[in-house]
């Protein structure tokens, strides 16, 4: 049994399509004076998210349906739609960062996915540790921290270009740099939380 696979296929499905609509008019026409810089920028970001989202959302709502000697499942509507809301939510979002036309508008706008994406951070881990009483630690809760890095590195860029005064372009290539190390270890953390998973006992087919 797998509830929520279609769903959660249409939904990234969606979320991705809208993300290659936008690098497609950020790669057509760009950001003024920073088209490549600014087309690997939301590559990087875009990736992350769609990389973090498909595995989540796989781990939280079909992997306990995978399990043959489970024999309750609990109701998780209100969670899953709650997180393909922010999913699409993040979709559109990074579509208008795509039409930006300047990079402090680009920079913006960029800012706001990892700011949205520590909301949904804070709202997982309030639903997970007040709302069900859970209080152990979840495999997930670094997201909260990592957005947080993320968001004070597009601030401090925003800041650097526009009062002190940096060369954007200076701006733009550190931005990059750190893009890089925060997918890098986002994604490291996500192959070690998918690696831990132990079988959950034989299948039907193996089991004949």
């Amino acid at each position: 049994m797998r509830r929520f696979e279609q769903a959660i296929r249409v939904v990234t499905a969606f979320y991705a399509v809208l993300l290659g609509f936008g690098l497609k008019n950020l790669l057509d026409h760009g950001v003024e004076g920073a088209k490549h810089s600014c087309l690997v920028l939301s590559t990087l970001l875009f990736l992350r998210f769609l990389l973090g989202s498909a595995n989540h959302m796989w781990y939280v709502y079909v992997r306990d349906d995978l399990d043959p000697g489970r024999s309750e499942f609990p109701s998780r509507r209100w969670p899953m739609m709650f997180d393909c809301c922010f999913l699409i939510l993040f979709g559109f979002l990074a579509l208008d960062i795509c039409y930006s036309t300047t990079v402090p508008k680009f920079l913006f706008l960029h800012l706001f996915l990892p700011v949205l994406a520590h909301i949904w951070a804070f709202c997982y881990m309030v639903h997970r540790e007040w709302w069900k009483n859970e209080k152990t630690p979840d495999v997930w809760d670094y997201w909260f921290w990592l957005n947080a890095v993320q968001a004070f590195c597009i601030a401090f860029a925003i800041f650097a270009g526009l009062d002190w005064g940096w060369n954007w372009t200076l701006v733009l290539v550190s931005l990059i740099f750190a893009y890089l190390a925060l997918l890098g270890w986002d994604f490291y953390k996500q192959l070690e939380i998918l690696e831990a998973l132990r079988p959950q006992g034989k299948t039907n087919r193996e089991a004949n």
